[in-house]
């Protein structure tokens, strides 16, 4: 019973580990088709720190920046806090539409996938 179980987890583990990878490798795609004047119009101050700005400047952390504007394109709301919640109007619908399915996807897949980790460490203590 214990083989099996564990296979079935690593199984999981093995799918969810290839879903984040396809994320990450649509968050890739997404950073080079990401309109530049989002980036020319809020990534300066004053919605931005210059230190934020620097570091987000740079790899591997511009993926991280894609990252956060897709979640403000997907999201408007989620833009409250730095002033952002109208840049959805200055892309395409369909770019918002990818923007939040990506972010969804990419949460959910990382989720999943820690909370596997943590049920496998807690299958292997009590099996030992």
């Amino acid at each position: 019973m214990s083989v099996i179980s564990m296979a079935l987890i690593f199984e999981f583990l093995l799918y969810t580990f290839l879903w984040v990878w396809l994320n990450f490798v649509l968050i890739f795609i997404i950073h080079f088709l990401m309109p530049k004047n989002i980036l020319e119009t809020y990534f300066k101050e004053p919605y931005f720190k210059l230190s934020e700005i620097t570091a987000f400047s740079g790899f591997p952390f511009y993926y991280i920046r894609t990252l956060m504007f897709m979640r403000i394109l997907g999201f408007p709301s989620s833009g409250g806090k730095r002033g952002v919640e109208k840049a959805y109007e200055t892309v395409p619908v369909w770019f918002c539409k990818l923007s939040k399915y990506i972010v969804i996807s990419f949460l959910i897949s990382f989720s999943l996938f820690v909370l596997l980790i943590v049920i496998s460490g807690f299958h292997m203590m009590l099996n030992e």
